[in-house]
């Protein structure tokens, strides 16, 4: 029978999205991978996650009471790396990669409504890769479509997702085969101000982009007081891109003040023509920051802003310490590419690849069909990409993103 994936995404304005098997040319690089440094009562993780894109959907969701809880059901498909999640609460969940054991590294889910925390070596769950920075990009997308009320008393939500580096749970370093904690938690969070907690319940999608299969990206740290670019560790970018290719500007304009307002510019990339970036706050908080896009005029790059999913005034940006973000590059002759950048006024494709259809449905929301594919097939990376409208001065869009299979 032939299958049909139907997915309504809750957006507004221009966007750009992706799915599909994506695969680069390969880089030659040198060098032996890192050797796995089992702790005592450990086991050996699973292949180094080097050689493809991998993604996976986590099913999560919350009960009628409010706590630091969260239900983990499991996945609703994965691959072709296998993952696995070793710790989570509201709000953080600990995403591994290639766990040895993949079937057993499933077994810590599906437990109830918990707070789980077990951080022993034996886990089999924890005995895999923590997907790091100097390795690839991994950015999440909520796979849930607001608005969501679990009944808890905090009222109904839209979701949002950003990335931290400061997660408690253990696994193998990718730089050095180390054990220990650390790379990486999907930070699950709710837009506006709600009374209760900005963390959230709610299942979403995360993709990982490996560095050695060709993929241009960085984690960006926020500027200096000069508005100097750089990365936020040494290593976390691909070969050869320079933080230079990050530019931040003051904002307001001429104010001398820098956060929040960035440009990217990748060597010889038209953003009109060329592809897509994919961005994601990996400023680490609770409170989760959303990152818009908008293409250059000029084509040259693309404008970045960065905002709290609680703020509702456009030209509000973040602060110089809350400006860390990731992106990734997706050309658009990517073997394998399903999608494009899309007119969010009537949902009309300005540049795509792949075989979909999309429809817009409503203000702010779209049906699409992949044919031959359903929900457990794959993942959905979604970008707002446009500038924001009425804004005094140029910003990128403050609108977020979702989305969800329907049968």
């Amino acid at each position: 029978m032939n299958r049909t994936s139907c997915l309504p995404i809750h957006a507004q304005s221009r966007f750009a999205w992706l799915a599909g098997a994506l695969a680069l040319p390969a880089l030659a690089l040198g060098g032996s991978l890192p050797e796995p440094q089992v702790p005592d009562g450990g086991g050996l993780p699973g292949p180094y996650p080097n050689t493809s894109v991998s993604g996976v959907n986590v099913l999560a969701k919350g009960s009628t009471v409010f706590n630091s809880n969260v239900e983990i059901t499991g996945f609703d498909g994965q691959g072709p790396i296998p993952w696995s999640v070793n710790r989570y609460n509201r709000g953080d969940i600990a995403l591994r990669i290639s766990p040895g054991d993949p079937v057993a590294a499933l077994g810590n889910l599906n437990q109830g409504f918990i707070d789980f925390a077990d951080s022993s070596p034996g886990l089999a769950a924890s005995q895999a890769w923590r997907p790091g920075r100097s390795a690839g990009i991994c950015i999440p997308t909520p796979r849930q479509n607001g608005p969501i009320d679990w009944g808890d008393g905090a009222g109904p939500f839209y979701p949002t997702a950003a990335i931290s580096w400061s997660s408690s749970g253990p696994g193998y370093s990718l730089v050095d085969g180390s054990w220990g904690n650390g790379d990486l938690d999907v930070n699950t969070g709710s837009a506006g101000n709600p009374s209760s907690s900005p963390e959230a319940n709610f299942s979403f999608s995360t993709v990982w982009l490996p560095y050695e299969q060709g993929w241009l990206g960085g984690d960006a740290a926020g500027p200096t007081t000069e508005g100097a670019s750089s990365w936020t560790s040494p290593s976390a970018h691909a070969v050869g891109l320079s933080a230079g290719v990050v530019r931040w500007t003051d904002f307001p304009p001429g104010s001398a003040v820098y956060g929040g307002q960035a440009e990217v510019h990748l060597p010889g990339v038209d953003s009109l023509e060329n592809g897509m970036i994919f961005t994601t706050s990996s400023d680490g908080s609770s409170d989760v920051n959303i990152v818009g896009v908008a293409p250059l005029e000029d084509s040259s790059g693309w404008l970045v802003s960065i905002r709290e999913d609680s703020q509702t005034v456009a030209e509000e940006l973040a602060d110089s310490g809350q400006s860390e973000f990731e992106f990734v590059y997706v050309p658009f002759d990517a073997q394998g590419l399903v999608g494009g950048y899309i007119n969010g006024s009537g949902g009309s494709k300005i540049k795509a690849a792949g075989d979909f259809t999309l429809s817009r449905t409503g203000v702010g929301t779209y049906q699409m069909t992949i044919p031959g594919k359903t929900g457990s097939d794959g993942t959905l990376l979604l970008q707002a990409a446009e500038y924001e409208a009425g804004a005094w001065t140029p910003v990128a869009t403050r609108a977020f993103m979702s989305y969800e299979y329907s049968n």
